[in-house]
């Protein structure tokens, strides 16, 4: 597995991760607002799901690995 993936792998966890426990203490302390703040959260969350599945599955991209530096 190319390095850039493993990388890409942990910073996902981390930020899922912190995203989890963030959204918890709204959801805990804000209520009803909770669900306000949750709309653009989600949105945005969304954009990047769409960029790093597109990063992934991009075939063009796969040149680049097979490069020797």
């Amino acid at each position: 597995m190319a390095v850039d993936k493993i990388a890409l792998i942990f910073v996902i966890v981390a930020a899922l991760a912190y995203a989890g426990i963030w959204l918890g203490g709204i959801i805990v302390v804000g209520g009803w607002l909770a669900i306000i703040i949750l709309i653009p959260v989600c949105v945005v969350a969304y954009i990047l799901g769409r960029v790093i599945s597109q990063r992934l599955g991009n075939k063009e991209d796969d040149h680049y690995d097979r490069i020797d530096r």
